[in-house]
């Protein structure tokens, strides 16, 4: 479902959420929003917000990061763009 109302409606971005993919959380999952999203569903220039408060939870399990800079890096390096609800970002 997803999968058609991307490549049908062409979205300019979408939102990662709470859930683990594979014991990865989706605002930290390379292999979620920049393998499948923008790239094998055809969205290079889209925009992955976070859900709100959704980048401080990499504090806790699965990931555990160090720190809310630490969040901060993992979710941005792995595809997420803009952060809602929390100030990991800043």
């Amino acid at each position: 479902q997803f999968k058609l109302a991307s490549e049908i409606g062409k979205p300019a971005g979408a939102m990662c959420s709470y859930n683990a993919i594979n014991g990865t959380p989706s605002c930290a999952n390379n292999y979620l929003l920049n393998k499948v999203f923008r790239e094998e569903w055809g969205q290079p220039n889209a925009i992955i917000t976070s859900d709100c408060m959704a980048v401080s939870n990499l504090l806790g399990k699965p990931i555990n990061a160090s720190s809310s800079a630490a969040a901060a890096a993992m979710a941005m390096n792995n595809g997420t763009d803009l952060e809602m609800g929390s100030v990991a970002f800043a």
